[in-house]
């Protein structure tokens, strides 16, 4: 039973017209991270642009502490996806002397690799002491990358509205997210990682981007579903990532390569059609889009 003290998400703040009594498609959803597990999270969809909200407001502090994502290691898988992100976000328009911001850019990693590419680059991260200086969104940039940070703001709207403000004339906003139309509630063990509770606040479907770019005198570049680091490379690809958090307890914290242990699910015939096919079987559940004003 929810708590009556705690503030509910319960308006869609991406259309402004679909509301949470309104809508037919709701879901109880676990945490997808190991020590919350147990936890469950209402995640509801708007009726109307199909984008989804979780319905619980939380104290988000102490479930990023040690967060997954956060531990900076390296390997030679990050550094091959550091690599195809940087050719994808070239493929949307991202050109060498570009002033470059990694908005919530956590460790800093995308922000070193496109250093070591020969771009002018800076990072922001609320979260990080490192990166959180307010003098670096003082300044003016060719192209912002927002990758995967939409979802897990409390107001994606005023986020894209405030960056536009420091983005050169001639400059895009790179967006990179789960697309919240393509993600069944109905099935959502399936897309655990994407609904990614309690830090997934607000998934945008593309209608809703859309409306939001309209809204903001944004025009849309490019958009598509495939995620960067869904490749033709062997093992990089997103069906043999799933398919190894699956084999490994179906956290996300099995996403760090680092630390998986050996599985017996690993070394079968599925396991390495995945890992050299896989690429070729787009999961289509995400956001790549590129907006200039």
């Amino acid at each position: 039973m929810l708590d009556s003290n705690v503030p509910l998400r319960d308006e869609c703040n991406l259309c402004s017209q679909g509301t949470y009594s309104d809508s037919t498609d709701k879901a109880l959803v676990r945490s997808n991270i190991a020590r919350f597990a147990n936890e469950r999270f209402e995640v509801w969809r708007c009726s109307n642009c199909a984008s989804l909200h979780s319905r619980q407001t939380v104290e988000l502090s102490r479930y990023y502490q040690d967060y997954p994502m956060h531990r900076g290691a390296k390997s030679w898988v990050s550094r091959l996806t550091h690599r195809a992100h940087i050719k994808h976000l070239e493929r949307m328009g991202l050109k060498k002397g570009d002033r470059v911001l990694d908005f919530g850019c956590g460790v800093g990693a995308l922000v070193e690799a496109l250093s070591s590419a020969g771009y002018e680059s800076q990072g922001f991260d609320r979260y990080n002491p490192a990166f959180n200086s307010p003098e670096i969104l003082e300044r003016q940039y060719d192209f912002i990358v927002l990758q995967d940070v939409l979802e897990h703001v409390e107001d994606p709207v005023e986020l894209l509205a405030e960056l536009g403000k420091i983005l050169s004339p001639a400059g895009r906003i790179y967006i990179g997210t789960p697309n919240g139309a393509q993600l069944s509630l109905k099935k959502a063990e399936t897309y655990l990682h994407s609904l990614h509770q309690p830090f997934h606040l607000h998934i945008l479907s593309d209608q809703a981007l859309r409306l939001i770019a309209e809204k903001l005198k944004f025009r849309v570049c490019q958009m598509n579903d495939r995620f960067f680091g869904d490749t033709l490379f062997p093992f990089l690809n997103i069906r043999f990532a799933l398919f190894v958090i699956e084999a490994n307890g179906n956290t996300f914290d099995s996403a760090d390569v680092e630390r998986i242990p050996l599985s017996w699910r690993l070394l079968t015939p599925r396991a390495f059609f995945f890992a050299f096919f896989g690429g070729f079987f787009p999961t289509r559940d995400q956001i790549s889009a590129t907006l200039a004003l």
